[in-house]
């Protein structure tokens, strides 16, 4: 299924976070940017993205041209409310 899917992924520690994998298609000209928020009301500067924000647990090549990424929110589910997550894609 090309559609990005959610799940949860667990640390070492046992904390659960939030997660996203998507397929990407490995072309130069395009960028995926997996973005996190715990308010989607907030007019500017809402998504947050980057080491801070985000960890890659897995990336798995597929046949071709095709990278399957699972990327992972840095805040655990048990200290947060609610979360967002979503991968935005941009093209050259």
């Amino acid at each position: 299924d090309p559609s990005p899917q959610l799940s949860t992924v667990q640390d070492s520690n046992g904390n659960e976070y939030l997660a996203l994998t998507y397929t990407q298609i490995n072309d130069p000209n395009l960028t995926y940017t997996v973005q996190v928020t715990s308010d989607l009301m907030q007019q500017t500067d809402q998504w947050h993205s980057g080491a801070s924000y985000t960890t890659v647990v897995s990336q798995v090549t597929g046949t071709g041209t095709t990278t399957q990424v699972t990327v992972r929110d840095n805040v655990p589910i048990s200290q947060a409310a609610k979360r967002f997550i979503r991968v935005q894609v941009n093209g050259q």
